[in-house]
């Protein structure tokens, strides 16, 4: 009985551990996809990414984060 319990456990965590990378992995794409259109609506407001602020970048990039979550809903 020990045995099949110590099975399930790590058949589980095996599972758990795919979906936890896989997601990472989703919201690196993710994060990713936003920076480009980010650093692509800076340019087109006739900036650079290097022009602005750090908090001003974050808050650029997570809109876009927003945006592509919206899309995908």
């Amino acid at each position: 009985m020990k045995k099949l319990k110590e099975v399930f456990n790590t058949a589980k965590n095996f599972g758990t551990n795919k979906l936890q990378a896989k997601q990472e992995q989703l919201r690196q794409q993710l994060r990713e996809k936003a920076i480009e259109r980010a650093n692509h609506r800076i340019g087109l407001a006739g900036r650079k990414p290097e022009q602005l602020i750090s908090d001003e970048l974050e808050a650029i990039v997570r809109e876009e984060e927003d945006k592509l979550k919206a899309s995908v809903k």
